[in-house]
């Protein structure tokens, strides 16, 4: 079935979806999460596709949940808002969170709401110098932030700073969040999708099953202890001794020449 708020553009064993939702600016609706959801399971699927990026095209990169679509509920917003999180937001947030395979996004313009989330779910965040993020669940709408805002903002900033982001809905440009290390760069808006494309393809050369590792133990690291920590990398590191990666990476070491890891 053909997309309607998305596009997507192959290269290079990268997959890139775009959010292209003009009318809504970006949001979060269930249809556009829906198609997300649908090209980012296909992407894990799909052993051609080694790195997924996520951007967005217009003024916003995403300006959060769909509000009309919330209010045409009616009454029955609270159980609409319930079933919508359950079946769409909550897997759409695990999926990236969980991929095997490194997550880019970048970052265009503005960020609201449970967009926020949905940037900071990525394993690497470009932001355009244009950028900002904010969520005003709580000051304005009298809300909660979703999409994983309230699990991911203490790790990347620290509980006071995401105790503050949330509860004021102040708005944080892109070189502050560098600068706090809520993301990992910002660049010249017009640098924006060729720095990332670079940056994807450069990552699309890595060895998959290290990435994939490595991305577990990343994830692992959120609630393990360092005893436990430690016994996972020993239980990942032998596990990739016995993988065909590690002896290309060997013989290309003695070698001295750059190692190949795209045919294995």
């Amino acid at each position: 079935m053909e997309n309607k708020f998305i596009d997507i553009v192959e290269y290079e064993g990268v997959k890139e979806i775009i959010l292209n939702d003009e009318h809504s600016l970006n949001s979060l609706s269930e249809n556009l999460s829906r198609e997300l959801l649908a090209e980012i399971n296909s992407a894990e699927a799909d052993p051609d596709v080694r790195v997924l990026v996520i951007s967005g095209r217009g003024k916003l990169f995403c300006s959060g949940g769909n509000l009309k679509e919330f209010l045409a509920a009616g009454d029955q917003i609270a159980v609409s808002i319930d079933r919508l999180i359950e079946e769409v937001y909550n897997p759409l947030a695990s999926c990236i969170r969980n991929l095997s395979k490194p997550v880019l996004s970048a970052i265009n313009g503005s960020v609201i709401g449970a967009g926020v989330g949905l940037a900071l779910c990525a394993d690497v965040v470009y932001a355009s110098e244009e950028a900002s993020f904010t969520l005003p669940f709580v000051p304005r709408m009298g809300l909660v932030p979703d999409f994983g805002s309230s699990w991911l903002l203490p790790r990347l900033l620290g509980g006071s700073k995401a105790a503050a982001m949330i509860l004021t809905g102040e708005s944080m440009t892109a070189a502050e969040a560098e600068k706090a290390g809520m993301i990992w760069k910002v660049v010249a808006k017009n640098e924006l999708s060729s720095v990332v494309r670079e940056a994807a393809i450069k990552l699309s050369k890595l060895p998959p099953e290290a990435v994939a590792l490595a991305k577990q133990a990343l994830n692992a690291a959120q609630t393990n202890s360092f005893d436990e920590q430690l016994e996972l990398e020993q239980e990942l590191q032998v596990a990739c001794f016995r993988g065909r990666e590690v002896q290309e990476g060997i013989s290309a070491f003695a070698e001295r020449r750059e190692p190949n890891f795209s045919e294995l």
